[in-house]
């Protein structure tokens, strides 16, 4: 590990430093486009993930997005601690990754820490659906007494004429294969509720 100077910060480095550095680091097939879009080491050091994601860029290898995302961190680390390995300094198959990720990684633990809750994501997204269908259900129901009490006789005040209905024949039976299609659903819905 050689001490930095003002020559060989990576904000100085030229669009060839930054070549040979995407070499070192296993990314040769990308050299060409950091190239004709006029990647020095100023633009590498700006570049983030949405950025490499989308155009003009636009990896389309999501493994190494995330790995050239995480070698631009640990570079901006390095040179932020006054030394650089410009040749090997995101060396997957080494133990000097992970010690050049020490500081990333307590500051992310204690992170993420604050974000854990007590239950995981998709099981507030499950508790949440499961309440709103209970409640649905209640509210439909009500409503059902409420008009089956309110319907007036049909002798004294016959349903209005409908223009489709009353040219077709009625099916005894339908009601009660609706009933079928309702139940086999609810079945289909416990199922994948709690055996998914």
């Amino acid at each position: 590990m050689k001490k930095m100077t003002s020559s060989n910060t990576v904000s100085s480095w030229n669009e060839g430093q930054v070549a040979k550095w995407l070499q070192d680091n296993g990314f040769k097939e990308y050299v060409s486009i950091f190239k004709r879009h006029k990647i020095d080491g100023y633009v590498l050091i700006t570049l983030k993930e949405s950025d490499l994601r989308s155009p003009p860029l636009e990896i389309p290898c999501l493994g190494d997005i995330k790995k050239i995302s995480k070698c631009i961190d640990i570079l901006l680390q390095s040179e932020n601690h006054g030394s650089l390995n410009i040749n090997k300094l995101c060396d997957y198959q080494t133990e000097g990754r992970r010690t050049n990720r020490v500081n990333s990684t307590d500051s992310n633990d204690s992170v993420d820490s604050l974000g854990q809750g007590l239950f995981e994501p998709e099981l507030w997204k499950t508790a949440i659906s499961f309440i709103y269908c209970f409640i649905v259900m209640l509210f439909t129901s009500f409503v059902m007494v409420i008009v089956h009490d309110r319907v007036p006789d049909r002798r004294t005040y016959p349903p209005l004429p409908d223009v489709v209905l009353d040219h077709l024949p009625m099916i005894p039976w339908a009601f009660d294969l609706a009933e079928l299609c309702a139940s086999f659903m609810m079945f289909i819905w416990i199922i994948i509720l709690f055996f998914s």
